[in-house]
């Protein structure tokens, strides 16, 4: 087990700014969340019905107000919500009540996990906030968390899902995993169209079954599997109990063998594979992905998606993100084109909301890995270069505070012998009488030795100084991304090493 995996990443000296940033973020979280809520509050749809399916939508704004029993597979997770609503007796309308619990404050909670699904994959509040934003003002979104359906509280579930998964797989904790799946488990109860994220589980559990294979883990999920399957015990209590006023497709009360059909949605069984006979689902998921933000949205999701798969070179954290939230938008594909109720979009939120976050995520990701691998070049160049002249001034300043010799007394100071050596040495190259004053028949004079020594230790200081600039060119050619050969050229790293070493060349110093 590596170090990371069993240590804390967090550097001492950043604590508090570790902290202080995440209580920023859960701020902005829930400031999103009361924006939201309100904003789908003051756009509810003004009574009952709905835009998109005005028959299922009274349906479940009933239920706030009378026990009854909606088409399969029953959804019982809205059937307790109901139930919750009447027990509180809210002083509001009770279709009013009902739309505002299961669709528009799970809508957002949907927009505020895309908020904190795009932050932690971009590490920008900027993008984050603008995931938000994108997903909670497209078209189908909007429509769907102003009236009553089961959709935004099962994208809700992606969304937080999805989230789990993503700093599971970052941090590598597996109370993260098994956070998943007891949400995951629960989604079971409002939609069974969420087991087509099965595959991912089982993909993310063979990557890591090191970790997840354990029995203390396989006990810990199995608990939750059943304890999501149990919601449908309820239905079942719900359609023996006296009080149920109304039941759609089931008779009550029911035999076993009605209620495993009512719960399987049998009596929809001719809608199954019958999108692919037809291009309708297909042609109506493409319609559904333009007019989420005309001009805007599909263009954004062709985006993300290229720039996730050109940066797949060099994969991090952050593509593993991206990767995550573009599996699950693709999960759920089949089941869109699969099932032939090409005329109701709402099954299409589930594709939608993914894929809108995903693409604000990865080109989040592309624009921030560009900005930070420019700027570690540009900064490595400019360490290493700057401790070469650091090195070279080092030496200068010290030949400039070291005491004068001479051939007739070594090692002895004095101000005469220290105000010539310094006035030698800056005097400039072209100045014949600074170079040959005090030169007699005792031979040189100890600003021409010290002169002489300098001139040395300047052309080791050199040699180090262009050693270095080779170092900063290597480490800028190391940090910039391969680019494709030229002909005739070479490619980048030879043109650019050949242009330093001519400029080397033509910096030499030349021999007087």
């Amino acid at each position: 087990m590596s170090v990371t995996e069993t240590t804390s990443r967090t550097v001492p000296g950043m604590q508090g700014n570790r902290t202080q940033s995440g209580l920023v973020r859960v701020s902005i979280a829930l400031g999103l969340l009361a924006f939201w809520a309100a904003y789908y509050a003051w756009c509810l749809f003004p009574g009952l019905g709905g835009v998109m399916n005005a028959g299922d939508t009274a349906k479940f704004q009933t239920l706030g107000h009378s026990q009854i029993l909606v088409h399969g597979p029953g959804y019982p997770l809205v059937l307790f919500l109901g139930a919750v609503l009447r027990a509180l007796d809210l002083p509001v309308e009770p279709w009013r009540a009902m739309t505002f619990a299961m669709a528009a404050l799970p809508g957002a909670v949907a927009n505020m996990m895309a908020f904190l699904i795009v932050a932690r994959v971009t590490r920008s509040l900027l993008f984050g906030i603008a995931g938000s934003l994108l997903l909670g003002s497209a078209g189908l979104m909007a429509v769907q968390s102003t009236e009553a359906e089961v959709y935004p509280l099962a994208l809700a579930f992606v969304l937080s899902t999805t989230f789990l998964l993503i700093l599971f797989i970052e941090t590598k904790r597996e109370g993260y995993f098994v956070a998943a799946c007891g949400v995951y488990a629960l989604s079971f109860g409002n939609h069974l169209m969420m087991i087509m994220l099965v595959p991912l589980f089982l993909l993310v559990t063979a990557v890591h079954w090191r970790r997840l294979l354990r029995p203390r883990m396989v006990a810990s999920v199995l608990g939750l599997v059943a304890l999501g399957a149990s919601q449908y015990l309820y239905l079942a209590y719900m359609t023996h109990h006296p009080g149920t006023a109304y039941s759609e497709y089931l008779p009550l009360p029911p035999t076993a063998n009605e209620l495993v059909q009512y719960i399987s949605g049998s009596y929809f069984s001719g809608l199954y594979g019958s999108g692919l006979r037809s291009t309708y689902s297909s042609e109506t998921l493409l319609a559904t992905l333009r007019s989420a933000h005309p001009w805007i949205s599909s263009a954004l999701i062709l985006t993300g998606l290229g720039l996730f798969l050109v940066g797949a070179r060099r994969r991090d954290a952050g593509w593993f993100g991206a990767a995550t939230v573009f599996g699950v938008a693709l999960s759920f594909v089949p089941f869109v084109v699969w099932y032939g109720a090409y005329d109701i979009q709402a099954f299409h939120l589930p594709v939608l909301g993914p894929l809108l976050v995903g693409a604000v995520a990865a080109v989040g990701w592309w624009l921030a890995r560009g900005a930070a691998g420019r700027g570690g070049a540009a900064d490595r160049a400019r360490g290493l270069a700057r401790r070469g002249h650091g090195r070279g001034a080092d030496r200068a300043g010290a030949d400039l505070h070291r005491p004068a010799r001479d051939a007739g007394g070594a090692g002895r100071t004095g101000p005469d012998r220290g105000s010539a050596g310094l006035h030698d040495l800056r005097a400039p190259d072209g100045d014949a009488l600074s170079r040959t004053a005090g030169r007699g028949a005792a031979g040189p004079l100890p600003g021409a030795v010290a002169r002489r020594g300098n001139r040395r230790r300047g052309r080791r200081g050199r040699r180090h100084r262009r050693a270095n600039r080779w170092q900063a060119v290597a480490a800028m050619d190391r940090a910039s991304p391969p680019r494709p050969r030229l002909p005739f050229l070479g490619t980048r790293p030879a043109r650019r090493h050949a242009v330093a070493r001519l400029r080397l060349f033509l910096r030499r110093p030349r021999r007087s």
